[in-house]
C-alpha cells in the first residue's frame, strides 16, 4: 500500500515529497538523490496521513507545488508560485487541495 512521507534532515525544515509502502522504503528512495548532505541515520521519515496520493507512483515528487496541494508539504517560502485564491506571491500553505497564502489560509481556516 503506497504511502506520502516528507522525508527531511534532523533539524531541518525542507524536505521531499516521497511516496513509498513503508518508512525505511522512502529513506532508501530519498537517500540517493542528492538532496541531502547527512547519514542515514539523521534522515527524519513522517508518514503525512492526510495526503491525497490518487494517481501517484513509487518516487520522489519534484513539483512542489502539487505536494503543497497534496497535503504533503505544509509550506512552500515565498515568491515562487502565486495562491490559488488570491494571486499574491507569499508564502504558501496546503489547505483542501488549494494553495493559499498566509491570509487566504487564515481565512479559510
Amino acid at each position: 500500500m503506497l504511502r506520502a512521507y516528507f522525508v527531511q534532515e534532523f533539524d531541518e525544515p525542507e524536505g521531499l515529497a516521497v511516496i513509498a509502502e513503508t518508512v525505511r522504503e522512502a529513506k532508501q528512495i530519498a537517500y540517493p538523490s542528492g538532496d541531502f548532505s547527512c547519514e542515514w541515520i539523521d534522515m527524519r521519515v513522517r508518514w503525512m496521513r492526510n495526503a491525497n496520493i490518487d494517481g501517484l507512483e513509487k518516487g520522489i515528487i519534484r513539483d512542489c507545488l502539487d505536494a503543497l496541494r497534496r497535503e504533503i508539504y505544509a509550506f512552500i517560502e515565498a515568491g515562487h508560485y502565486p495562491c490559488d485564491n488570491c494571486g499574491c506571491k507569499g508564502e504558501l500553505h496546503g489547505y483542501k487541495g488549494k494553495a493559499l497564502c498566509s491570509k487566504c489560509y487564515e481565512e479559510a481556516v
